[in-house]
Formats: C-alpha cells, sequence, structure tokens
C-alpha cells in the first residue's frame, strides 16, 4: 500500500480480550445470534470482525507500525505502510528521501519560483518576476526578481559582445551636454567626419578651427596646389582660397581696377604699375615680328608676320569674316555638324548652307556630278507622282511614263510602245504587229509551230531522260534534271549556292526536298516488345540510342509480308506523330521495306507510313514523313522483300513528333550558252502533297550572267560588304574569293547568303538563308571578290496540259519567258522552297535565249 500526504491516526482498535470475559448464560461459546462471538478463544493481539452469523473471525495480531485496513468482500488485515511514507508503533509518520515530486507542490504563481525572499527562515512563498528581462537576484537583505544592480556584475564581466549591437558607424556616448544613458553617435558614409564637441554636442563632423592647435597644419597638411600656383582668394571679397596658377613670364599682380589678384602681365599703362617714365630717347631697337627704330617708341608689325596661332581661337567649323552686309569686326561664321553645307553669300549675308540655283553657272553640273544611279535607270517624275524632286525611274517607271502604240487600223497609227507580250508569246514565236497586238508568223505554229503543251511535255521527256541516265541533260540553250543521280555534280546541284536541300531520296526515288529539323524522338525512355522468332538481340535494343545493337529475326527468305516479326511500343499517351526512322543491320536487306502502323486500342491498327530500307544497311534510312498523327500504340512490320539475307532486323528506331521544314534554295549548276542570252523560262516537276501556293511558297528565279566584283570587307560585328550597286537581295546566294587572305570568319568559295542589305552599295552575310549575320575579326589581305548572280523573278504557274506522270501528287509549273536582270553568257534557274512547306522537287529544267 502506498500512502500519499499527511497522515494523523485517530481511530482505536478493538483489540480482543481474553475468553473468561464472557459472563452470559447459556451455552459456551455463546453463539452469535445469542449475542456471542461464536467463539471459544481470541487470538490475543488479534482483532475479532464480524461474520454475519457465523462465528466472529480474528485476525492474527498486528506487528509495530501495521495499519488495519479494510478489504472489499473480504476480511481486514494488518497492512505495513511503504511507499513515500512511512509509520511507526508510535503513529509517527516520515516522508522518505526524495519522495517528494515537483507534481506534489501545490500550483505556484505563473513566473514565479518557491523562495523564502526575507532575511529569516520561515515559510517559504512564491516569487514572482513582474516585468520583461527581470533576473532572480539578491538585493540588500532579500532575494527577488528585478535587475541586476551595479555592484551585481564582477568587472570586466561585460565583453564587447555582451553589449548591444551599435548602428553602422558610430560610437557610443553621451551627445549631450547632460547625464544620462549612452546612445550611438554616428557618422554618414562617405562624409570623412571626425567626432568633436561642438556647440556643447559630441557629434562627427567637420573640425572647427577652435579644435585645431595653433601652428599644428603644416605645409604638408595642407592639401596639394596646382603647378606654378599661390593660394588665395583672387576676388575683392572674403572667399574660400584658391589655386592661383601662373603662366611662363607672368608676374602676381592685382589688376588695373584693385578688383582681381592674379598672374598676367603688368599693364604698363596703369601709374601704379611701374614708376619713373620710360622715355623713348631709351627705346633700344626691337627686331623681330615687331620692329621700331632706337630712340622711337612707333612700332610696327612685319609683313606675313601674324601667324594663326596668334589669332584668338576660332569656334568649331568656322572661318573667320565678316558675314553682314556692312564694315566692322570679323567673327566666326559657322557651319552646323554634318550638315553638308558651304560657305556662299545668299540675301546679303555670308553663311553655311545649301547652293541656290544662281550659284550655279550655266552647264557647271556635269553627269558626273550627279548622284550615282543603278543600272538601267533615267532620272524623272513617275506618273501619277506630281510636281517634285526627281528620282531614278526603273523601265517599268518609263513606259509608264512613254505613250502606247496605236496600230494601224486602215489609216496608220502612232508610235510609242507594243503592249506587253504574254505569257508564252516568246515561245509560241509571236512578234508584234502594226495593228498593235502580238500574232504568231503566218504558217507558224509558236515557236517554230511548236505549242505551249508540246513544249512543256518535252522538257518533262528531258527529265525524265535525266532520270534515266543518271546525270543532267545539256542540249542547245537548255539544261534539264531529273536528280536520280549519284551524285550532286550529276544532279546539277551548285552546292556552293544551294542550301538546306535533303538529296538522301535522290538514287532511290529520283527527287531532292527540303531539309527538315528533326522533331523528338519519342521511343526514348519507353518499352518496346516483340514478335516472332527472335535469332539475336532484344526489342530493348532498337531505342537505346546505340546503333552498335540491335535485333534479328531468323526467318525463311522471301518472308511473307506482314509476317509475325514486328516490334511494338506503347507511348503511355496518345502523341502526334510525324516522322519514323530506321537504321539498318550490318549488310543483310532481306526486307526491302517495313510498314509503320498506329493504334490507340493496341487491337485495331492502321497503317501509318512505308519506310524505304532498300540502303539502309549499316546507315539511317531517310526519315519518312507522315501525318502528323496522334496515337498511343505503334508497330513496325515487314512491307517488302529485300535482295538477299536468311536473317533480317534493325539496330535503332526514331519515332518523332513533328520537326521543322528549312527553307531550300535550290540553284543548278551554271551552264554556258552558245551565245550571248537575255531571257530565260523554267520548268519545275514537285511534289503537291503540301499544296503550296506558287510563287509565295515555291518561288523561281532565272539569271543570265555570273559575276566577279571586287570588293572591300569590314572588320566589324557584323562584317559588311562594300560593293557599288550590287544589285542583290536578302538570301541570295555569295560566295568569296580572294588573292590574300579573307577576313576571320570568312572562308574562300564557300557558299554564303545575303542577310541585310543597308543600302545599295553594302550588304552583310550568313551561313545559311535567314542564319546569324557573319562577324569578321580582321582585316584580311589582297584582293576580295564577290561571285553571284543578279536574280529575276521568273512567276510560275500551273500549264493546262501536259503528259501524265507517275504520281497523283506530281505536279508540273512553267514560269514566263523571263527577261534577265543583265545579258550575259551564263545561266541558271534557281527555285526557294518557303513557309514551312515540305515541296519534294522531281525534275527542273532551264531554257534561254
Amino acid at each position: 500500500m502506498t500512502l500519499r500526504g499527511f497522515i494523523t491516526i485517530a481511530a482505536a482498535l478493538l483489540l480482543a480480550t481474553s475468553a473468561g470475559a464472557q459472563t452470559s448464560p447459556g451455552t459456551s461459546p455463546l453463539s452469535v445470534p445469542k449475542g456471542g462471538s461464536g467463539l471459544a478463544t481470541l487470538t490475543q493481539w488479534g482483532v475479532v470482525y464480524g461474520n454475519g452469523t457465523a462465528p466472529a473471525g480474528v485476525t492474527p495480531a498486528g506487528t509495530s507500525g501495521q495499519l488495519f485496513i479494510g478489504q472489499t468482500s473480504a476480511a481486514p488485515a494488518w497492512k505495513t505502510v511503504t511507499g513515500d511514507v512511512t509509520i511507526n508503533q508510535n503513529g509517527v509518520t516520515v516522508i522518505g528521501t526524495a519522495k517528494v515530486v515537483l507534481s506534489m507542490l501545490a500550483d505556484g504563481s505563473g513566473l514565479g519560483v518557491l523562495c523564502r525572499s526575507a532575511n529569516t527562515a520561515g515559510v517559504p512563498a512564491w516569487c514572482v518576476a513582474a516585468n520583461d528581462n527581470e533576473v532572480f537576484r539578491r538585493s540588500g537583505a532579500a532575494i527577488g526578481f528585478g535587475t541586476i544592480a551595479t555592484g551585481g556584475i564582477a568587472d570586466d564581466a561585460v565583453t564587447n559582445a555582451k553589449l548591444r549591437n551599435s548602428g553602422a558607424l558610430s560610437l557610443m556616448g553621451r551627445a549631450a551636454n547632460t547625464t544620462g544613458d549612452p546612445a550611438d553617435i554616428s557618422a554618414v558614409a562617405g562624409s570623412s567626419c571626425v567626432f568633436r564637441e561642438n556647440a556643447n554636442t559630441i557629434d562627427c563632423g567637420q573640425l572647427l578651427t577652435a579644435g585645431l592647435a595653433n601652428n599644428a597644419v603644416t605645409n604638408a597638411k595642407i592639401r596639394q596646389g596646382i603647378a606654378r600656383s599661390v593660394i588665395g582668394v583672387t576676388g575683392n571679397a572674403s572667399a574660400n582660397p584658391d589655386d592661383i596658377q601662373g603662366a611662363t613670364d607672368q608676374v602676381l599682380r592685382v589688376n588695373g581696377a584693385g578688383t582681381a589678384l592674379g598672374f598676367g602681365a603688368i599693364d604698363l599703362s596703369k601709374a601704379a604699375a611701374a614708376t619713373g617714365v620710360l622715355q623713348g630717347t631709351s627705346m633700344p631697337a626691337l627686331s623681330g615680328d615687331i620692329s621700331n627704330s632706337a630712340g622711337s617708341t612707333v612700332t610696327a608689325i612685319g609683313a606675313k608676320k601674324v601667324l594663326d596661332a596668334m589669332f584668338r581661337d576660332s569656334g568649331a567649323l568656322s572661318v573667320m569674316g565678316r558675314a553682314a552686309n556692312s564694315g566692322g569686326t570679323p567673327a566666326d561664321i559657322s557651319a552646323a555638324p554634318g550638315s553638308g553645307c558651304v560657305f556662299r553669300e545668299n540675301g546679303n549675308t555670308i553663311a553655311c548652307g545649301t547652293l541656290a540655283t544662281a550659284a550655279y553657272a550655266a552647264n557647271s553640273v556635269t553627269n558626273a556630278k550627279l548622284d550615282q544611279m543603278a543600272q538601267a535607270r533615267v532620272k524623272g517624275r513617275a506618273s501619277g507622282a506630281g510636281t517634285g524632286d526627281p528620282v531614278d525611274l526603273t523601265p517599268a517607271q518609263l513606259t509608264a511614263i512613254v505613250d502606247v502604240m496605236v496600230g494601224d487600223s486602215g489609216s496608220g497609227g502612232t508610235k510609242g510602245l507594243c503592249p506587253a507580250p504574254g505569257a508564252g508569246d516568246a515561245a509560241a514565236g509571236k512578234f508584234c504587229k502594226a495593228d498593235g497586238t502580238w500574232a504568231v508568223p503566218a504558217g507558224g505554229g509558236g515557236g517554230g509551230g511548236t505549242t505551249d503543251a508540246e513544249r512543256q511535255n518535252s522538257l518533262i521527256d528531258r527529265i525524265n531522260i535525266s532520270k534515266a541516265l543518271g546525270d543532267a541533260t545539256r542540249h542547245v540553250n537548255l539544261w534539264a534534271s531529273g536528280f536520280k543521280a549519284s551524285d550532286d555534280t550529276k544532279r546539277g546541284i551548285n552546292t556552293i549556292a544551294s542550301a538546306n536541300v535533303d538529296v538522301s531520296a535522290a538514287v532511290a526515288s529520283g527527287y531532292v526536298a527540303p531539309t527538315v529539323t528533326a522533331g523528338v524522338n519519342q521511343l526514348s525512355g519507353k518499352t518496346a516488345t516483340t514478335a516472332g522468332t527472335v535469332f539475336s538481340g532484344a526489342a530493348t535494343n532498337t531505342n537505346d540510342g546505340n546503333t552498335s545493337t540491335g535485333i534479328q529475326w531468323n526467318i525463311a527468305r522471301n518472308v511473307a509480308v506482314g509476317s509475325a516479326a514486328i516490334i511494338k511500343v506503347d507511348l503511355g499517351a496518345a502523341v502526334s506523330i510525324a516522322s519514323t526512322r530506321i537504321f539498318g543491320e550490318t549488310t543483310i536487306r532481306m526486307i526491302a521495306s517495313w510498314k509503320l502502323q498506329y493504334s490507340n486500342d493496341g487491337v485495331s491498327y492502321t497503317d501509318a507510313v512505308v519506310i524505304d530500307t532498300s540502303s539502309s544497311a549499316s546507315a539511317w534510312a531517310p526519315l519518312a514523313n507522315f501525318g502528323p498523327i496522334s496515337a498511343r500504340y505503334w508497330q513496325w512490320i515487314p512491307n517488302a522483300n529485300g535482295p538477299d539475307g536468311n536473317t533480317f532486323g534493325f539496330m535503332e528506331l526514331e519515332l518523332n513528333t513533328a520537326g521543322i521544314t528549312n527553307p531550300m534554295t535550290l540553284v543548278t549548276a551554271p551552264q554556258t550558252a552558245d551565245s550571248t542570252i537575255s531571257n530565260g523560262r523554267l520548268l519545275v516537276q514537285f511534289d503537291n502533297s503540301a499544296a503550296p501556293t506558287l510563287n509565295t511558297d515555291l518561288v523561281g528565279k532565272v539569271s543570265c550572267k555570273l559575276n566577279a566584283t571586287t570588293v572591300t570587307i569590314s572588320n566589324a560585328s557584323p562584317g559588311v560588304i562594300s560593293q557599288t550597286s550590287h544589285g542583290l537581295s536578302v538570301n541570295d546566294p555569295v560566295y568569296l574569293t580572294t588573292s590574300g587572305t579573307l577576313p576571320t570568319g570568312l572562308s574562300p568559295s564557300v557558299g554564303y547568303f545575303v542577310k541585310t542589305v543597308p543600302n545599295a552599295n553594302s550588304y552583310t552575310l550568313s551561313a545559311t538563308p535567314g542564319g546569324s549575320a557573319i562577324n569578321t575579326s580582321s582585316a584580311g589581305s589582297g584582293t576580295h571578290t564577290a561571285n553571284y548572280f543578279r536574280w529575276a523573278n521568273a512567276s510560275l504557274s500551273a500549264p493546262t496540259s501536259y503528259s501524265g506522270v507517275s504520281s497523283s501528287n506530281r505536279k508540273v509549273a512553267e514560269s514566263v519567258d523571263q527577261a534577265c536582270v543583265e545579258s550575259g553568257t551564263t545561266f541558271v534557274g534557281r527555285i526557294d522552297t518557303l513557309n514551312s512547306k515540305m515541296i519534294p522537287t522531281h525534275g527542273l529544267s532551264v531554257t534561254v535565249h
């Protein structure tokens, strides 16, 4: 049993006595119902307790210090007190050592400790902290919470770290002239102030005069003066001293008005400047710029002695003269910077401005004095432009001014321009008749009896012959290519001037196309699975980024198309896919092509595209574009048998999102004409799947002359090509040659493209059409030459009839018989694909005359 608290024993115990004390009559022992105990004997020092009608019970005798304790539904019993408190036979309780824990104490006051604050013995009480930051300490004859008195701090006990933080750039002290708490005395950053007493206050500021001891500021402490100077005040009033500087042979003197002190020459005209009188007879003979006779004060300036330096300084961009139409002191007549003005008399005033008409002598402005003009231009005012300054007119503007010929209708006509020929008139051999119309000579069928359709079909035949021969074809004033050749030379592609031309399908499929910046491969990190009998490798090898590992199936030659050899992949969600690519295995080409299929349920598959792998041994097959198609599940199955092998497979796969179709510039190899030519015509055979708009997405151009012009190249960012009247446009191809070295950043015989055209006499270059301008970082050496064509836009249109082609998407477009920018003996054709359109080109011809 464990007792807690303070215990006193107040109850008396009924102790058993001798059995001889019973005196009641009747049987012995007397039963309980009869008023007895039902016991014959009682235990000495035991305690009798009731037991109903049964004889009473008796406990054993207790030992010293035991307590008689009742028990629920049981006889009471003697128990020894143990635990925190014990009791002895005298009834004295004792609390054991370390038995009183904090939870036994009565609740105390908040923010307090149990203490005896007075310096006397007595009952403890709660000592409470009444305010923030109080500490428990002895103060006088008592203890309690409060502040620490000075006597409670040991000497040297408060270190710098124990002091409260000071403000930036400050000292701790008492600034006011009264006793009180110290505070920060601060300095202003960058002020170079000193802490000093000033007007009964300590602050940080400048030293006052009273703060300097007499003779304390030595010469070394004074700030340095400028050369040849003294320190003083030049004005006629109190002020801060400053440097007063003198020049050669000058003296320090007060001016004649007595208002300023400074260095200068002595003014001998002032009476106070010198004493005595200079006698003319004492004047020596002077020589040099100024001369006189000995004994005479009359001087003369010699001829040509007044030099430019002797004049007072003139203003910037000025001449000295008298601008007004009156005599007087000359002054500066100035020109405005960058104005290109000339000094002339105008309106009774001399000024710098533009020349008026009266300033020019008749016939004085020669052709050489006029501003340079682009070639094939005349000066005038365009039709409808109204009165104004003359401008350089183009041929088109000039012809708009000239009267149109009025044809003869029986009574004669008037001279003037022939009407413009229509598309195909030249090829048809038409001429301008006297009645003002274009017509075919009698007995002709157009161009020697050849119709437009006949000419176009003939050119398509030339393209097909080129494909069959594997080489571009050349005829009299005619060039054609079907691009189905082994290299760019045979394809007739000018590689220096062309850009973004993909020739990967040329040999197999006979076309070139714009290059594509590939999309993102979606197979990375995805799990591929396979069907069929795997000979070696695993499906996971096909999307691990390693073209040295792959998968092969072991199957008899001439495997059935659509057999069980399949690679499948689950992208996890529908993804928009636009192309696929296969890296073929070693030299085995049992499968000539594969078919890519897609599904959104993993059960029913639809064809997406066929991938040609006939030439992909140990290499990537051409990128197969489609769609884009959004699907989750994709699989590759055999589509067509190849020429050899007993096993088949591939090393790596790609499944790409949509890429970016780059703008293609395709320039044909330069061809030398049999004579000087001035016109060209293009015919292009192309894939119409992207539905390009002619002259917007597919543009044709012709040129009849290869130019080689000396240029200068700046060392700048970007480098600027300077060339008079270059006639080039943005994205026109250019290549450079040199007798020495080109500026760093440029290389000889490398194709570049015009990036910007700041004006008619300069341009910058980029490495690709639309790329970044090229910076140059050295001047280079030698003579530099720009090689380029000037291009005329050849407007394309779809012919009304021509021979059939192998694909419904294969279309033909032909240009007008376009006049070249300049005549020459070298002709080329050019097509540009724009606006991200994928336009595979199957053939191109150029006809000139």
